[in-house]
């Protein structure tokens, strides 16, 4: 059977952009939504940390990239980006890794409360 990792990349990057999206501005849609942020943020914040702060989704889309002919002209700096990190940077905007780590947690945790403070604390 042949696969077309380069097909499968490129579809986890797009639906890893989607969520990075919606992660971002979920906030703004309906209370369902902001029910399902107060529950996936801490989650995928707990994934992301345990796994060296990258997210689950950026191993997949690292691990389709590259090449399975077992070539080893494979650039591992690439890989040791995140993902918003790589976003940033195609976008002109040289930052580093953790600096990419920072804006994830501000952006998500930001999420977060908005979602925590709309759904939870306005019931009390």
């Amino acid at each position: 059977m042949f696969l077309n990792y380069k097909f499968i990349s490129k579809n986890i990057a797009l639906f890893h952009s989607l969520l990075s999206f919606y992660i971002t501005f979920g906030f703004l849609l309906s209370e369902g939504h902001k029910k399902l942020l107060i529950g996936l943020i801490p989650s995928m914040y707990g994934n992301w940390l345990m796994d060296d702060n990258k997210c689950i989704f950026t191993r997949l889309e690292d691990y389709f990239s590259r090449s399975h002919d077992k070539k080893d002209d494979d650039n591992p700096k690439i890989e040791e980006l995140g993902f918003i990190t790589r976003k940033i940077n195609s976008l002109g905007i040289p930052i580093s890794n953790e600096t990419g780590h920072k804006i994830t947690v501000l952006v998500g945790a930001h999420t977060f409360i908005h979602c925590y403070l709309d759904v939870i604390v306005s019931t009390l």
